[in-house]
């Protein structure tokens, strides 16, 4: 079962991908005359503690485009082409699939959580309370 994330830990990840100059000396390109790489939230998902513990906290949120975004950093960090492959899909269509503005459908979705070796599950949003 799912735990809900702490809020400090939902407005990072969601602050992240919002502004992703956050962090001290990374910016993105253009922003500076300095020659820095751009932040790639993708380069830092290296377990599936990672791969969850980024979508719970995205989940949290019921933002569609946020949560697209993850997804898309999530599926980056597999390797889009073998993805969009496994898909069926070419991999500009996932890209756009996946991005803010994407309506993937719903069995594209379950079809990628279960490539990268996850499933939905569903639980209360407001968990009962015991009767005294």
């Amino acid at each position: 079962m799912a735990t809900t994330k702490p809020k400090k830990q939902v407005d990072t990840v969601k602050s992240i991908h919002a502004n992703k100059s956050i962090l001290p000396g990374i910016r993105p390109k253009g922003k500076s005359g300095a020659n820095l790489t751009e932040w790639d939230m993708s380069e830092y998902i290296k377990t599936k503690k990672d791969v969850i513990e980024h979508l719970e906290a995205a989940l949290t949120e019921n933002d569609i485009p946020f949560l697209l975004s993850v997804v898309g950093d999530i599926a980056r960090s597999e390797g889009m082409t073998k993805i969009a492959r496994n898909l069926g899909m070419s991999r500009e269509g996932l890209y756009r699939s996946l991005s803010p503005s994407g309506k993937p459908s719903f069995e594209t979705v379950v079809k990628l959580l279960s490539l990268l070796g996850l499933r939905l599950s569903v639980e209360c949003k407001h968990p009962k309370r015991k009767s005294a």
